[in-house]
């Protein structure tokens, strides 16, 4: 009888403390609102690309088009350890490497797909675990602007990415180490095995000094069952095909330049498969011209299941003081890209008319006169590694200003 008399008594004075405790608890939570993070940006460009066709016709050397990309995406933070998020994006219908829609076709609306969607698990500092269609994971070096030797910027792929930090710390050399893990899922086929790229990056981010920082970087990419994924092209035109490929009736269609299939001969597989090395080190040095940083970096890429024309490679060089506004920043790149060495419907869509086979300059001007607003020029200047017809350079220029809100 005592007991139970104790332990009502001690019922009644815990309640009222646990009920202001959840009061607390529950006043110190965010509300559901301040959890949203929303972004986005819209980028309206004129794209000018000029090339002699050896036909004598000015007017098809040349091309003006206006276009933009716009994206708007939000994120909510569920909980301590999931995240959840989505975009959608302007898109000319299906491409996997560019958000950009050209003005005019008579004024017609323009359309926003879809372009991301994904969840993040981390259950501690270490792991991090994404799947859905996310933003690629893999770190590229920049000077400038980052690479796109081997994806394009826009490419968002599909499938798992996994992120394991193994230390990260704001004292000493060694500043991070850490390892990338991928299972991208990219084409699904009812009567044959699907199509998968399989692979990582290892990651080694260095201090010598105050001023300097170091970043290397190294991956392995193999895909499975890669070769009929060359048939996307049979029903998306708007895919970047320029690896040789193998028609239905067996025959080798040489690569080269953009290719397209005929519907009475379609694309049947790629004629060889993909393994690709890929590495890379960047070198920044801050206040390297009064405010400015120096930026430096080396990369290369070879596809290790290709027999010939299988490797890729670039450098960059650039100044810039973006951190601080009125921002600016100044940049040359060296590409060069032959036609095995990276799966042409995931690079650089806007290397001279797209694809692979190609080398030249790529020089790039940025001004930021106030925050979230910054113009842009780049000028590629590109021309075939191995002879194709035409086998004239490609001018390329770009001007742009990019909104971020």
């Amino acid at each position: 009888m005592i007991r139970r008399a104790v332990s009502l008594l001690a019922v009644l004075f815990l309640l009222p403390a646990a009920g202001r405790l959840a009061a607390q608890q529950a006043a110190a939570e965010p509300k559901w609102y301040d959890r949203i993070r929303f972004e986005g940006d819209f980028r309206p460009r004129f794209d000018m690309t000029y090339q002699d066709m050896g036909q004598g016709k000015e007017d098809e050397d040349l091309r003006n088009r206006f276009r933009f990309r716009l994206r708007f995406g939000a994120s909510a933070k569920i909980n301590e350890q999931f995240t959840v998020g989505f975009r959608v994006a302007s898109n000319e219908g299906k491409n996997p490497t560019s958000g950009n829609v050209t003005f005019g076709s008579g004024t017609a609306p323009k359309t926003i797909v879809l372009d991301q969607v994904w969840a993040t698990w981390t259950p501690n500092t270490t792991l991090s675990v994404t799947a859905g269609k996310f933003a690629n994971l893999i770190e590229k070096p920049a000077a400038g602007f980052r690479s796109e030797l081997v994806w394009d910027e826009d490419f968002a792929p599909e499938g798992l990415s996994e992120t394991i930090t193994l230390r990260r710390v704001s004292k000493g050399l060694v500043r991070r180490v850490a390892v990338h893990l991928k299972q991208w899922y990219l084409q699904e086929y009812s009567k044959a095995s699907d199509t998968w790229m399989l692979g990582g990056q290892a990651l080694l981010d260095l201090k010598p000094s105050e001023t300097t920082s170091l970043n290397l970087a190294g991956g392995y990419y193999g895909y499975a069952n890669v070769g009929p994924l060359a048939q996307v092209a049979n029903s998306n035109d708007q895919v970047n095909i320029s690896n040789s490929v193998v028609l239905k009736d067996g025959t080798v269609l040489e690569g080269g330049k953009l290719i397209k299939p005929n519907p009475a001969n379609p694309f049947d597989h790629f004629a060889s498969g993909f393994g690709q090395l890929h590495g890379s080190a960047a070198l920044r040095v801050d206040r390297f011209v009064g405010e400015a940083g120096l930026q430096v970096y080396g990369e290369v890429v070879h596809n290790l299941e290709a027999d010939d024309l299988a490797t890729g490679y670039q450098f960059g060089l650039g100044l810039d003081r973006m951190r601080k506004l009125p921002g600016w920043s100044v940049a040359a790149v060296w590409v060069h890209i032959e036609q095995e060495a990276a799966l042409s419907m995931y690079s650089y869509s806007d290397l001279g008319r797209g694809g692979t086979n190609q080398e030249g300059i790529i020089a790039a001007v940025q001004y930021r006169p106030v925050r979230n607003v910054t113009f842009g020029l780049r000028e590629h200047i590109v021309s075939p590694i191995r002879t194709v017809t035409p086998d004239t350079p490609v001018n390329r220029l770009q001007i742009d200003v990019s909104f971020a809100f």
